[in-house]
Order: C-alpha cells, then structure tokens, then sequence
C-alpha cells in the first residue's frame, strides 16, 4: 500500500506563504519543473508513456507565455496548481513501480484525456496572450468571462485526479491479491511443466482462445534472407486479458522447428526490456497454433525504407518527431549491445555524409517496427532462422550524435514555432537558429553532370532543373547525355582559398597493375604506355579525379547553405520564370569527381602491326582556380614520349582506338523539394521576425553569405 499512501499524500496541498514576494514567480517554476520530471519518467511507459509525455510537455508550453505575462497570473493559479498536483500524481505512480500501468486501458484512457484536455488549455491560453494587448480584451476580462473559462478547466482537472487516484487505489489492491495468489496458489504442476524452460517463466501464457487474429502483416526487410519459407506470420490481434481486450501483435510459428524457434526468440526477448524495443505481453504453447503475444499493434518496416523515411519531411513537427525517432533507434541499439554485445558486428560514422551505419553479424538479423504511437521499436530475429551465407542489412541513420538536442531545446524550438514566447535577444536567436539547422535531414547525392561543360565550381550552389518540362525555353545548359534527364545551373558560390580545398592525381585501379600498364606521374597530370600485345587484351578500366573541400571548411559552408535556402529559392522563382515549374533541388558541391573510362582490344584486327612500338594516353589533372572553379583538362593520344604530337581521330582509328569516355559528378547536400517542403523552414523563420527570402536568416545564424550570381 506504499503507493497508494504516496499517491493520495499528493492531494494535499502544501500551504503556501502568501507575503512572500516570489510567490508569483515560485508556483509557475514549480510548475514547470514538474511538467519536465513528469515528461521524462513517462518515456519508460510504452503505451501510456507518450500521452503523459505529450500532456506534460503542452502544458509546460501553455506555462512559458503565462510566465511572460505582467497582469491576470493570479487567475491561473489556482488551476495551475491543480494540473501540478495532477502531474506529480502521475510521477509518482511512475517512480513507484505503478502495477502495470503502461498497459492497462483505463489508465491509457485517462492519459488520453489528459493530453487531449492540455492541447485544449493551449490554445486558449495562446489566444489569450495574444489578445491581452487589445482594448476588447480588458473589457473582456473586465466581464469575468475568463474565471468561467478558468473554472470550466478546474473541474475537467479535478474529475481526472479523483479518477487517477481511485484507479491507483483499486488496481494496488488487485496487485496485492494477485501477487498473494502466486505466492501461495500456483500449481506444482505448472511448476514442473515450465522448470526446463525458463524463458516461459518470464511471460504469460494464453490460451488460443484469448487471440482473435486479423489481418496478417505482409512485408518485412528480413523475409529475403530465410532459407526457404517464412519460418512465421505475423498478425494484427485482439488479446484477451484479465477481461479486457487488448490490441497485440501475433508472431505464430510455422514448420516442425516451431516450438525450437519460439523459444529461441524468447531466450533474446526476455534479456531486451527497453521501450525502444519490441516487448512481449505473452506466448502461446499450443501445438496448432505456437506464438508470441507483442503488445501494441506494430507494422513492421524495412531498414532502407526508414532511412528513406529518416530523411524526408514534411513539416516542423516531422523534423523534430524524426530526431527523436531516430535517437530512441540508437538508445535502442545501445541497450542490445550492451546487453548481447555478440549481435553486432561494427557500427560506423561517415561524419562528412552525416551517416551512421549499423551492420549485424550473420548470426541474427536487425528489424524495425512502428508502434502505435508512431515511435521506431527494435527486434532481433535469431540464427536458427537465417540463412548464414547471406549479409545482413545494414541499418542507415542521419547522423547528429553532436546535436543532440535535449527536451528544453526541442521545447524551445516548438515554443517558437508556435509564436507563445515573447521576442528574443540577439544571441537567443543565433543559439536557437544553430540548433534548429542542426537537426534538419538534409540528403547527401551524388548528381551526374556534362562533361562537355569547361568547369565546375567547387563550394558552389547548383540548382537542378527538370530538362523534361517544354513549357521554358531557357535551358542555358542542356546536356547531351540521354543518361542524364536534368540540368544545372550555377546560382551562388562561396568564397574559396587555396588552404580550403584538396585535389588528388588521377587515381588507376589495381587492374592496371594486373595488366602491366606502364604509367608515370608528369608536372600536369599522368601519362599511359601501351604495347600492342597489352591492348589487344581486351580490357576495360577507369582512372578517377576528386578534388573536395576540407572537413572544417565544409562544416563552415554546410551551414551558410542551409541559412540561405528560402533566400535562393525565392530568388530563383521571382528572377526566373522557368524555375517554378522545373526547379527540383539546391545542392551544395563539396566535392567534384572525374572519371575516364579505357577500353581495351575488339577494335584492332590481329593481322594489322602498329607502326610504332608504343603509343601514349595523355592526361592532365583539372586546373583549380584560387576560387575553386575545376576547368575540365585536356586528354589526348600521342605517339611521342613527350606528348609534343597529337594523334588525329583518322590516326587513332588505325590502332583500333576509341576516344575514352569522360563522365564528370559532383557530390554534397542537397535540398531535395520532392522529399523537403521549405515552407516549413519560412514558417519558422518568420516566427522569430525574420524575413526568410532574404539574408536575414544567415546573418542572424552567424552564417557567411555567399555571392548571389545574376541569373
């Protein structure tokens, strides 16, 4: 009875000093506080947990105006401080070991209210500041309307604490008789039934009766790798417990090795207790039907297609949402690491793609479900179903381990968003716009360009147009490679120095070695020997060229890019025309690759002798500016050493040599408008007073600008 003591000592309330000057202040930091232990306790209830989550963060929302407010607090108080005691109920039936709490309906129910009842109180309560400013308002308040809306919020806050409090007392009641039950009523027999295996001791077991299936869930990102058939199914189900029905998810087992496998998963599922991952209400032991009782009715989802949906975004809301999402995916994994550190076999960061990649060993596989709040939830499937011959799938994330944000941060950025906080400092402002274009999923793409165009600009903003819209007849720059369906055009660019910016040789393959093609290293680039012998081989490599800019350098620029994303696309829309039906991306280039493929053989006959010993393929390396524009170099054939004669396309045509095919990409960030919606960012700019189509943004991030070309 500890927790019903606990739970009831929260009904009184402490009596408050009323000459105490603070008074006004110390209520609503009270307040406050207690929304923000509430909301991070309820993050360890799976069900229940996100509506206590999300009640006590709206009201912590609904606190920051009121706080901001010079008159009228003191007719929140009193309901204010009904809604703490409510929060510090709930706290405390949390820290306490609460019975079950997170899966039970009616507690579900009243956290669903709860929530429901604080999204209300926000939005009146933002309305309320919004127009405390007007002369219509003081005649308002003058009437004592707003004590009958006040009062009207009291009594819905004092029927769900009334409720909250019965539930605790009846539900610690039937834990008591229940544990009593099991202490002194179980069955020897079940006893013996279950000893050898211990996995089912963790559990409870249903009957089939107690599951109605529904429909099966189809898909999943593992099925490819089983040896033969599907070893189970999974089904969304109804689950009867303890007289109330429950949504669940059903894995029934199929094959002789039934039985085997369900213990397997079992063995792995009862050392897994982590809300980021899937957890089992049950099993069932029938012969007919062998199973896996899940709570909540999940939808499994495949490893690429969350990363697919990791980096897309719609809204605000989704960015934020996301970067939760993707961070309780790695608390996830943490927790099976630490817990079965033989599951997986390396994780690794590319910082420079903003990407962080998990592969497991092939002795179990990763999957992925979607709960019925939407949050990510882990599941290992063990060796006994797996082919071992085949590699895992590797599990991609956006990295920004360095950008954790915590809950005040994400609370801030919401708060703002919303408009419910009063005008910021300078550096406030700067702080927050650092944050908010920290978490932003931006895809890292490699495009294809024409390497027919004389350079490429490296630290540029090149906007993507779609070639296949014929209403605009102002393509500058189309390409003539069919393989490549769109066109660039350079629209701003960084300023760039020498120290800013790599650029290698060409790089050959190790096939080059395994043929014993001689090649050296000149003052301007590379020179190729061949014999005839060598090129009637019948080969075909490539030799590349990158030049990119160096980490910090990009670090800088990446977030100027970002600060200038609305500015650029408003001015491509206004300044020209073709831009509104064709425009499909911004990129920032870091880098610039160069790639010449060699054929070797089929086109010289055998009975032809060349008329010189050897010949030579010329190249040299792309020439960089001191401001990073990459020219494209020349590339040519010659039968002298020196490379001081050039041979002619009749003259190559009798050594049975092609002209080498250069293809040319660049790669970097890029705002992707069919996976990004930039009206979120202006919205969100705008709520901090700046102009979004402008260099407001970036000068108040502290961002470089770039050099806005004339389009």
């Amino acid at each position: 009875m500890i927790i019903v003591r606990k739970v009831f000592s929260k009904g009184k309330k402490p009596a408050r000093k009323s000459d105490s000057s603070n008074d006004d202040i110390d209520w609503i930091s009270h307040a406050m506080n207690v929304a923000k232990l509430t909301s991070s306790a309820a993050k360890l209830i799976p069900v229940a947990g996100p509506f206590i989550e999300g009640g006590a963060d709206v009201f912590y929302m609904a606190l920051e105006p009121l706080k901001q407010m010079k008159a009228n607090k003191e007719d929140f108080k009193e309901l204010t401080q009904d809604i703490t005691t409510l929060l510090e109920t709930l706290n405390t039936a949390i820290s306490t070991g609460f019975p079950h709490a997170e899966h039970l309906e009616g507690f579900t129910k009243m956290c669903t209210n709860f929530k429901k009842l604080m999204d209300r109180l926000l939005e009146e309560c933002t309305q309320f500041e919004a127009e405390s400013r007007s002369r219509v308002i003081r005649n308002y308040l003058r009437s004592g309307d707003i004590k009958g809306m006040i009062s009207k919020y009291q009594r819905e806050v004092t029927t769900l604490l009334k409720n909250l409090m019965l539930y605790c007392a009846v539900s610690t009641h039937l834990q008591v008789h229940k544990n009593s039950g099991n202490l002194y009523g179980a069955s020897q027999i079940d006893r013996a039934t279950n000893e050898d295996i211990p996995e089912f001791e963790e559990f409870m077991e249903f009957k089939q009766g107690h599951i109605q299936l529904q429909e099966e869930i189809e898909g999943h990102s593992s099925y490819p790798y089983y040896r033969e058939a599907r070893p189970f199914k999974e089904h969304h189900a109804s689950t009867l417990v303890n007289g109330n029905v429950y949504r669940t998810t059903v894995r029934e087992y199929k094959g002789e090795a039934a039985g085997e496998l369900l213990r397997a998963d079992l063995r792995i599922l009862a050392r897994l207790k982590h809300r980021n991952i899937t957890q089992v209400m049950g099993f069932c032991k029938s012969n007919i039907f062998p199973s896996i009782i899940f709570y909540e009715d999940l939808r499994p989802i495949g490893l690429m297609e969350y990363w697919e949906i990791d980096k897309s975004w719609d809204t605000l809301e989704d960015i934020f949402t996301k970067h939760r999402m993707r961070h309780n995916i790695r608390a996830g994994i943490d927790h099976i690491k630490a817990t079965i550190p033989s599951v997986f076999e390396f994780e690794g960061v590319l910082g420079y793609l903003r990407i962080i990649h998990y592969s497991l060993k092939n002795t179990a596989r990763l999957g992925i479900y979607l709960g019925s709040d939407n949050r990510p939830k882990l599941s290992i499937l063990t060796s006994e179903m797996l082919d071992n011959s085949q590699r895992s799938d590797i599990l991609q994330l956006t990295y920004d381990q360095d950008n954790i944000l915590d809950e005040d941060i994400l609370q801030a950025l919401r708060i703002q968003f919303k408009g419910c906080t009063a005008r910021r400092s300078q550096f406030e402002t700067a702080s927050l716009l650092r944050h908010f274009h920290s978490i932003i999923p931006i895809s890292y793409d490699t495009l294809e360009l024409d390497s027919s165009v004389d350079g490429y600009r490296l630290g540029g903003v090149y906007a993507h147009y779609d070639q296949a819209c014929q209403r605009c007849l102002c393509i500058t720059n189309p390409t003539n490679s069919s393989g490549i369906p769109h066109t660039v055009q350079l629209v701003a660019n960084f300023s760039l120095e020498r120290g800013d910016f790599n650029s290698d040789n060409w790089t050959l393959p190790t096939s080059t070695e395994a043929n014993n093609l001689k090649h050296s290293t000149t003052s301007k680039g590379m020179r190729l020997s061949f014999t005839q012998s060598q090129w009637q081989k019948s080969k075909t490599f490539s030799l590349h060229h990158v030049s990119f800019l160096r980490n910090d350098r990009h670090a800088q620029l990446y977030k100027s890019f970002i600060a200038q994303l609305c500015h650029l696309n408003a001015r491509l829309k206004n300044e020209w025309s073709c831009f509104q039906c064709k425009l499909t991306g911004l990129e920032f280039v870091n880098s610039i690759l160069w790639d010449l493929e060699i054929r070797l053989g089929k086109h010289t006959k055998a009975a032809v002798t060349w008329p010189v010993d050897e010949i030579f393929l010329f190249i040299d390396n792309p020439e960089i500016s001191e401001n990073g524009y990459i020219e494209r170099r020349n590339i040519y054939w010659s039968c002298c050493p020196e490379g001081s004669t050039r041979l002619t396309a009749l003259e190559l045509h009798v050594f049975g040599v092609e002209v080498s095919r250069l293809s040319c990409a660049c790669w970097g960030p890029t705002f992707d408008f069919k996976i990004h919606n930039i009206k979120s960012l202006q919205k969100f700019y705008e709520s901090c007073g700046l102009d979004p189509f402008s260099d407001d943004v970036a000068r108040a991030a502290g961002a470089l600008l770039p050099r806005h070309l004339n389009l």
